[in-house]
């Protein structure tokens, strides 16, 4: 009986979570809306996001420069005003179907806004479900979470497109969003962070 239920529960893990993986934040290094992920761009890989929240224009893009490490870029602009951040993660662990990832990182390397370390974890459940957890300093110092869920049906993308719903929480600041694949590794992206409404497009190869 536990070998039948432990077979379906795989099952569903592996039919249901197809989060499309390594898609760039608003931050610029991969992860959800504002916050990181336990997830990198591949090796020689890139990903890149163009976004627009309400008066602020984001590009950003991110490589995945070895094994397991990602250095990432972001531009900011408001008026006249240009914000340009850099940032790099390294996955300590990779995640699997019994255990969590693991990555630290830095946001803002040079300091240009406001320099943030971190460590997350992740870990996808079954029904189409994936947490994030972490803490470290700057923007991250009260710790965050975030929930991912994957609302692609057993069908398939020919019936609905695979879209996944976001939401996360970090210091006191709710924000959600969802992520729609228009084309294999270009998402739609639209949402509520910081206060402030988006919309983008990112692609990740």
């Amino acid at each position: 009986m536990f070998k039948k239920i432990f077979t379906a529960l795989m099952l569903l893990y592996f039919c249901q979570n197809n989060w499309g993986l390594a898609q760039p934040s608003l931050n610029g290094a991969t992860g959800l809306l504002e916050l990181p992920t336990a997830d990198v761009v591949k090796k020689e890989s890139f990903g890149i996001g163009l976004y627009s929240a309400d008066d602020v224009k984001i590009r950003n893009m991110g490589y995945g420069l070895a094994e397991k490490l990602e250095v990432s870029f972001a531009n900011e602009k408001q008026d006249i005003e240009q914000i340009n951040k850099f940032n790099v993660k390294y996955v300590l662990l990779s995640e699997t179907v019994l255990t969590p990832g693991l990555a630290v990182g830095i946001n803002d390397l040079t300091g240009k806004s406001e320099r943030s370390t971190f460590a997350v974890v992740s870990k996808g459940l079954p029904l189409g479900f994936r947490v994030h957890a972490g803490i470290g300093s700057g923007d991250f110092e009260k710790g965050f979470v975030a929930l991912e869920k994957n609302i692609t049906p057993l069908l398939g993308a020919n019936v609905f497109p695979s879209t996944t719903l976001l939401v996360e929480y970090n210091d006191n600041n709710i924000n959600y969003g969802m992520r729609m694949s228009i084309v294999p590794d270009l998402k739609l992206n639209l949402g509520r962070s910081d206060h402030k409404t988006f919309i983008g497009l990112t692609y990740a190869k």
